[in-house]
């Protein structure tokens, strides 16, 4: 239960639930001394002694005393501690805590110059997170686009989220329509709802006059191997492009790309994976969310493709055993590009590898491994905030949304592990992220802006306080209140105060009837207003016993120069 208070207010209420809770626990001892026989008032005295003269007393008594008193001594002694530590027991419970108020919608407008990149297609680099091992991607996405940093004239003390929407998914069934060049006539015969078309650069030419590319379809899997001249540029990057179109391009249209990460030629990771985002909303409010995962590796002979990559990267999936069929028949070579797609309902994993020259001759790969994840959702009424930029829907294909890196822990060996399903799903997750935003979170290409509604929240502090926890402080301080109340007015004085009390009242003769009040008093001996406190008889065994302190049976009280008969208490 969120409480909005302040610390001081909590530690004030657990402050008095302890004091009210020593109170009844005094109660309830006092009522025992009324009540529980001659060692009763020993008991309730020694408890206001303190803990080491209670343990004292504990070990001084426990052979000399009834067991039923000493079970009664050591049970004050466990209800004193625990009393005094209810506060600290409590607050392992308490915990600081927000709660939104002041719930209102804004529109943010925001201009992306000068970070809205010209270059060929557009880019927004400022959405660029990380996603560390143990994070969730939904909540790295929303993270980066509530980063009030990035938002115009935010208020630091309100929270930014973005408004989501609930969708349908149209499409299940994602296939390949092109694969590496768009202009080479690589259209794959598969049946589908949306259309993939995955273009890879390198430094080499297609050669495919003098000799045909082969495509192999086996089920939902697909080989393509085409060949290739080297070109003498020897840039190392390896780019793709990917464009989605639903409906065969009659629905919408949606593309990504990637051309700033480059392969190197040491063996293993060339560079970490990286998720880039899209999104792309038709003219009827289809939305179309696109993301790829791809990192670029080496090995640097091929003859040991499977330890190398078992080894540096930890991963082996469908696309890469068949890609060792494709080295052991000969078929990846220098002068071959080889791609292995396997086709997942709504995502596609691809290898594309090509030869190199490796070291003394030996041929090298140089090869990218490729998650594509897709949503499609239905048709959705456009909704008002986003109506002013519907017009510039038509060319949002050609923006990157957002990018995220998934570093990854080296192994022992220096060599990363990555999990073939936490790439998928990290795929998925980031399109499926993008598609709850529905028509929120959209870039505007030809005005160079981006729209967000957000929900702004003012954060209210206070405290998440557990229910049960809530009843047991107002219950036990309710009952402690009532019990201390009860006690005092049913019992006599001598039950419910303390040892100095009574000695107050036996000598307030002397002292003009006032009980308590502070007294003249010496220790040694035993002298109280003029009075000797004396003549203690121990009814405890042997009149040699010489323990102190132990429970007491009575206790005399005589007062010299008082005409008052002596006094047990």
């Amino acid at each position: 239960m969120f409480l909005p208070w302040s610390v001081f207010v909590i530690n004030a209420g657990l402050t008095a639930f302890q004091f009210l809770l020593m109170g009844a626990l005094g109660a309830l001892i006092s009522i025992y001394s009324r009540y529980g026989g001659s060692y009763a008032n020993s008991i309730r005295w020694i408890r206001q002694s303190g803990y080491v003269e209670m343990m004292s007393t504990f070990y001084n008594s426990v052979s000399r005393v009834p067991t039923s008193t000493t079970f009664v001594l050591l049970a004050v002694i466990i209800a004193t501690i625990a009393t005094s530590l209810v506060h600290n027991g409590a607050s392992l419970f308490i915990h600081l805590s927000q709660e939104p108020h002041d719930v209102h919608t804004s529109l943010l407008n925001a201009s992306l110059s000068p970070t809205f990149l010209a270059l060929g297609w557009r880019d927004y680099p400022l959405f660029s997170a990380v996603h560390y091992p143990g994070s969730e991607v939904s909540d790295v996405i929303m993270s980066t686009i509530n980063n009030t940093n990035l938002i115009p004239d935010a208020d630091p003390a309100r929270k930014y989220i973005p408004k989501t929407f609930s969708y349908e998914t149209e499409c299940y069934q994602v296939t390949i329509g092109r694969m590496l060049e768009w202009y080479t006539n690589m259209t794959v015969p598969r049946d589908g709802c949306a259309i993939l078309a995955v273009r890879i650069h390198g430094d080499y030419s297609f050669n495919t006059q003098k000799q045909k590319a082969a495509l192999t379809i086996d089920g939902n899997r697909i080989s393509i191997v085409v060949p290739i001249v080297r070109t003498a540029s020897n840039s190392n990057e390896m780019p793709y492009d990917i464009s989605v179109n639903l409906g065969n391009g009659t629905l919408g249209y949606c593309q990504i790309t990637d051309s700033e990460l480059r392969y190197a030629n040491n063996e293993g990771l060339s560079s970490w994976p990286r998720t880039t985002v899209s999104k792309c909303i038709s003219k009827d409010g289809r939305i179309l969310a696109l993301a790829a995962t791809a990192f670029r590796f080496h090995v640097q002979n091929i003859s040991d493709f499977n330890n190398s990559v078992r080894q540096t990267l930890g991963i082996w999936t469908r696309p890469f055993e068949d890609m060792q069929l494709s080295i052991n028949n000969g078929t990846l070579s220098n002068n071959t590009v080889v791609t292995h797609a396997r086709l997942l309902g709504n995502q596609t994993l691809l290898l594309v590898c090509h030869g190199d020259e490796g070291i003394e001759g030996a041929t090298a790969s140089v090869c990218m491994y490729l998650i594509i994840s897709s949503v499609f959702t239905s048709p959705q009424e456009w909704s008002e905030s986003t109506k002013p930029f519907l017009e510039d829907t038509s060319d949002q294909g050609s923006v990157n949304y957002l990018r995220i890196t998934h570093p990854t822990p080296l192994g022992v060996d220096n060599g990363v592990r990555f999990s073939a399903a936490s790439l998928q799903n990290a795929s998925l997750i980031a399109a499926q992220t993008l598609t709850n935003l529905g028509q929120n979170f959209l870039i505007s290409y030809h005005k160079e802006r981006l729209y967000v509604a957000y929900d702004s929240i003012a954060l209210q502090p206070g405290f998440e306080v557990p229910i049960w926890l809530l009843v047991v402080v107002v219950g036990g301080m309710v009952i402690s209140v009532a019990l201390w109340v009860v006690t005092f007015w049913l019992l006599p004085q001598e039950y419910t105060n303390s040892l100095y009390w009574s000695v107050a009242k036996e000598v307030s003769p002397q002292t003009g009837g006032y009980t308590p009040v502070l007294l003249k008093a010496s220790a040694m001996p035993l002298v109280v207003e003029g009075s000797t406190i004396a003549q203690s008889q121990l009814v405890l065994g042997s009149p040699d016993d010489s323990a102190t302190p132990l429970i007491l049976r009575n206790l005399t009280l005589k007062s010299k120069g008082l005409n008052d008969a002596p006094s047990r208490l």
